[in-house]
C-alpha cells in the first residue's frame, strides 16, 4: 500500500476520533479570508467524497493570485508533526501528507463537477448568506485552472 493511501486511511481514523480540521475559503486579497472547522464527521465525509472521484497522474495546482483560489483543508493527528493538506480548486482536489512540516506523498483527484468545492462552502460556519453564498457558488463554476 502506497504512503499515501497509508496516510489517508491512518488520517480517516484519527478523524474519527475527534480531531477537528481548519477550512479556508481563498478568495480575498488584502483582507482575511473566512475559516471554519469541520466536525470529524464531516472529515469523513469529505475523504469519502474524495476517494469516490478519479486519481490522476497529471501535476495539479491551484491558482496564486487574485480571486477564488479555491478551498484549504487542514487534517492533523493526534501528533502535531503529521498534517493532511487538501486543496479543492478549479475541479481538482489536491492530497497532500506531511510530516514534520516536509511533503511525504501528494496525489491529485479529478473533481470537474466542482462537488467537493460546492459541499465545503456549504460547510461554513457560520453560514453564508444567500446572497454570498450564491455568488460564490458562480465563482466557483466559473473559475478556470
Amino acid at each position: 500500500m502506497g504512503i499515501v493511501k497509508k496516510g489517508w486511511l491512518l488520517l480517516g481514523f484519527l478523524s474519527l476520533l475527534g480531531c477537528t480540521s481548519k477550512v479556508e475559503l481563498n478568495i480575498y486579497s488584502g483582507r482575511e479570508d473566512p475559516t471554519w472547522m469541520l466536525t470529524p464527521a464531516e472529515v469523513y465525509n469529505l475523504k469519502n467524497m474524495i476517494s469516490q472521484l478519479d486519481q490522476t497522474q497529471e501535476i495539479c495546482t491551484c491558482h496564486d493570485g487574485l480571486g477564488y483560489r479555491g478551498f484549504t483543508v487542514q487534517v492533523p493527528a493526534t501528533s502535531s508533526d503529521y498534517v493532511q493538506i487538501i486543496r479543492a480548486c478549479h475541479g481538482q482536489v489536491i492530497v497532500q501528507n506531511t510530516a514534520g512540516g516536509e511533503p511525504t506523498g501528494t496525489a491529485c483527484y479529478l473533481d470537474p463537477q466542482r462537488q467537493v468545492e460546492l459541499w465545503l462552502l456549504a460547510t461554513a460556519k457560520p453560514p453564508f448568506n444567500h446572497d454570498e453564498y450564491d455568488e460564490l457558488v458562480n465563482i466557483i463554476m466559473e473559475s478556470n485552472p
